[in-house]
């Protein structure tokens, strides 16, 4: 059984700019899919570029640096269990 590729649909800039400004302006990924007529993974990763590409705020920053800390600290031994390297009184 033979299978067709559908070809690759390229959009204009300016298409995927209007169409994230749809979501960005309350209307949910699957509504202004259907709206537009594209497919919603589409439009998703278009929404995700646009926020990746945004500048991080300080306090972005600093719950990232948060984060980081929490996951090193966490990294060690269980609470209240003694690490490996720590004499067991």
């Amino acid at each position: 059984m033979e299978t067709t590729k559908t070809p690759r649909v390229r959009y204009a800039l300016e298409f995927k700019q209007e169409a994230v400004r749809l979501v960005e302006g309350g209307q949910s990924i699957a509504a202004a899919a259907r709206t537009l007529g594209v497919i919603e993974q589409t439009l998703f990763n278009w929404v995700e570029a646009k926020r990746e590409s945004l500048p991080s705020s300080n306090a972005t920053d600093a719950c990232r640096r948060s984060r980081c800390d929490v996951t090193l600290l966490c990294a060690g031994a269980p609470q209240g269990h003694p690490r490996q390297d720590e004499p067991q009184g």
